[in-house]
């Protein structure tokens, strides 16, 4: 609920909250829309871009743990959420690839990890919007986030050692490589 509160502001009239639910769904589905179609299509490969989100998703996981520090045994469990999330994004994010399109290193995000990331976002806005704020609620949107974290840091080790390869490949072979998998 916290996201929800501080991105709407209630007034008296419930068109205005109504109008105030529609502009929080609409950016919420711009967000998801942006980022798989920014995965499935490539995007400039840069050390920065790859690492932001998982940075992003760290910080936030921190910031909202804080309010489960209430109970540790909840806290504890949300942290070790990261580990699941690890363990598929290591699986998955093998899929992703890095390659060169006119003259620019470029990469493309696995499609599995787009959907496990997509289904935990929709999951957590869910619990946002529709259950009641609570301590268990809280632990269950921190629990999904540090997964997602754990997915994402998974796929960004890949993106990393693949682009390694692709640069090494690419000053061996004197010329651009295609196309690493």
């Amino acid at each position: 609920m916290i996201i929800y509160q501080s991105l709407v502001t209630s007034t008296s009239g419930d068109s205005s909250q109504y109008y105030s639910d529609i502009i929080v769904l609409l950016f919420i589905f711009f967000i998801l829309f942006r980022r798989i179609s920014r995965g499935l299509n490539g995007r400039t490969y840069s050390k920065a871009r790859v690492l932001r989100i998982p940075i992003i998703y760290g910080i936030f996981t921190s910031f909202f743990l804080i309010e489960l520090l209430s109970n540790l045994s909840y806290a504890l469990i949300a942290i070790m959420m990261v580990i699941p999330g690890l363990i598929v994004g290591a699986k998955f994010g093998s899929l992703s690839t890095i390659y060169e399109e006119n003259g620019k290193i470029m990469y493309r995000r696995s499609p599995i990890i787009i959907l496990i990331w997509a289904a935990l976002f929709l999951i957590r806005v869910y619990y946002e919007f529709f259950l009641k704020p609570g301590l268990f609620v809280n632990f269950l949107i921190d629990a999904l986030l540090a997964m997602s974290l754990g997915v994402l840091i998974g796929e960004a080790y890949h993106l990393l050692e693949k682009y390694r390869e692709f640069m090494e490949n690419k000053t061996m072979s004197g010329e651009g490589a295609s196309l690493i998998s």
